[in-house]
């Protein structure tokens, strides 16, 4: 397929390995589509706030958007032509301008214990130190093992790897998705999604664009997986309904069947002991209205005092 009349393309991205190796699997599906194209990419690696404030929680210092700002606003001033995300760390609320042009194709959203002596979560030890700074891994984790500890933890996932294998913890929980793309096979286990469904867009690499750039937006729409847009449609709209933030732990996973949409969804306090659990089914081309009702029936069954305690 020829390029329409595009004479370059600035991709911008966060400069971690595992940004980078998701930016490489965006250029690869566009050189299936458009063979030529590697002669006019670049690759623009942008500094992002979330990497400069590596020791304090997200919900303190602005929420999971300090890992698109500055690559989102690049786009706004035209610095870039698309942006390369993980869609789990993407507001529910895009700035004005932007749109999600594509995404390709998901990988596995199931979570991975990090841990060198357990095969499943219930044979972990008493006590266990998990080091993690998820409010919804950690309600989760505490839902099957009560007694489990935690502390904070942050950065990228190698140096999560590093601080784990030095022993500052007894384990931790990254998503699966990332540490297959990186090809790292640690020790530890996969958990099922009955027992941790997964961050609402864990696994999709999204591809934001500017609304006007009708060149881009056409250019994207050809290696769009368009499976993958209707479950993170649903799953985005959700989190939308709900107006959830890095204080609501919230999962959720939508899933398309023979053209049917289910889409799993919980909330939890923040102790883990209580859960609130919807699943909603209809039709894959209702995807937005699945999750905006998702969202309506959870808020009615959860109670205030836990909604209130999330803010």
């Amino acid at each position: 397929m020829k390029l329409d009349n595009i004479n370059k393309l600035i991709i911008g991205t966060r400069s971690s390995a595992l940004a980078l190796a998701q930016t490489e699997l965006v250029i690869k599906k566009l050189e299936h589509t458009f063979p030529s194209i590697n002669e006019i990419i670049e690759v623009k690696k942008i500094e992002v706030s979330g990497d400069k404030y590596k020791n304090k929680p997200l919900r303190d210092i602005g929420g999971k958007g300090l890992f698109t700002k500055e690559i989102d606003q690049a786009l706004i001033e035209n610095r870039i032509d698309i942006a390369i995300h993980s869609m789990k760390d993407v507001d529910s609320r895009l700035p004005k301008g932007l749109i999600i042009g594509g995404v390709i194709e998901r990988e596995d959203p199931r979570e991975f214990l990090l841990n060198n002596s357990s095969k499943d979560l219930k044979s972990l030890r008493k006590g266990s130190l998990i080091g993690t700074s998820s409010l919804r891994r950690k309600a989760q984790l505490l839902r099957t093992k009560p007694d489990l500890k935690f502390a904070e933890l942050r950065g990228n996932i190698l140096s999560r790897i590093d601080r784990l294998n030095a022993k500052e913890f007894d384990a931790t929980v990254l998503a699966y998705a990332g540490l297959k793309r990186l090809g790292i096979k640690p020790e530890g286990f996969l958990v099922d999604l009955d027992t941790m469904l997964p961050c609402l867009g864990q696994g999709i690499i999204g591809i934001n664009i500017s609304e006007k750039n009708n060149k881009i937006r056409n250019l994207i729409s050809h290696i769009n997986d368009k499976k993958t847009f209707k479950e993170l449609t649903s799953e985005r709209s959700l989190l939308s309904s709900l107006g959830a933030t890095c204080n609501t732990p919230i999962c959720g996973l939508a899933e398309i069947k023979n053209d049917s949409m289910i889409l799993r969804s919980e909330v939890y306090s923040l102790d883990g002991k209580e859960c609130f659990s919807i699943k909603t089914k209809g039709s894959e081309s209702d995807a937005g209205l699945i999750g905006s009702e998702a969202g309506k029936k959870l808020i009615d069954i959860t109670p205030s005092r836990i909604i209130e305690s999330w803010n």
